[in-house]
């Protein structure tokens, strides 16, 4: 749990791949990545994992 793995392709690219983020770490967790993508620019792709299961509750407020 609380585990984001960060893999550079052949490309350039990078892949980020987050686990289940517990309710502590989760605003954490969404701050480190909107971080990434604004630092490193260019276009964003989100594919939702197929093995994920998504059980969580949202009770905070985002920030945009």
């Amino acid at each position: 749990m609380d585990e984001i793995t960060f893999e550079i392709l052949e490309d350039g690219r990078i892949r980020v791949t987050t686990g289940q983020i517990g309710q502590v770490n989760h605003l954490n967790a969404e701050d480190i990545l909107a971080f990434i993508s604004k630092a490193m620019g260019g276009k964003i792709e989100i594919q939702k994992r197929k093995d994920a299961i998504h059980v969580h509750h949202h009770n905070h407020t985002h920030k945009h």
